[in-house]
């Protein structure tokens, strides 16, 4: 669903420019104003992940994500949704980490010195993949 946001506001561009009549920075703007939150505050959250809780920071992250992403929605300026843009972005940065650590849980119930299943670890080696293909699996025309 983050990754997913990328892309589908580079589809709704167009769209987006006619209707908040804003030029091509303000859309560079609305674009990359998440981007730039998100990759800023991403290690960040997930030592704040780790400090607090993986499953408090996923649920706060989600919360901001929904809560601007309804922002976005209801903006009626340019500069309003470029605000709830980074508010996603930070909502972003919450969730993402946290929600890494909820694949690994099962890896604590096993000694330091043993290995995990072969399964778990093929099925953590495909998560990884897929997640860090996803934002360039399905170019647009």
């Amino acid at each position: 669903m983050v990754i997913l946001d990328t892309m589908v506001v580079n589809v709704a561009l167009p769209a987006l420019s006619k209707g908040l009549h804003t030029s091509t920075s303000g859309l560079q703007w609305i674009v990359d104003a998440y981007s730039l939150v998100f990759c800023a505050l991403l290690l960040s959250a997930g030592a704040l992940g780790d400090r607090r809780g993986a499953k408090a920071v996923f649920q706060v992250g989600m919360a901001i994500f929904a809560i601007s992403s309804l922002a976005c929605g209801l903006a009626p300026t340019t500069g309003l949704l470029i605000a709830a843009r980074c508010a996603q972005g930070l909502g972003a940065a919450l969730a993402v980490p946290a929600s890494l650590v909820h694949g690994h849980v099962e890896v604590s119930e096993y000694s330091t010195n043993s290995l995990p299943p072969v399964p778990l670890i093929r099925f953590h080696a495909f998560q990884q993949l897929v997640s860090s293909h996803s934002g360039n699996s399905f170019p647009l025309p």
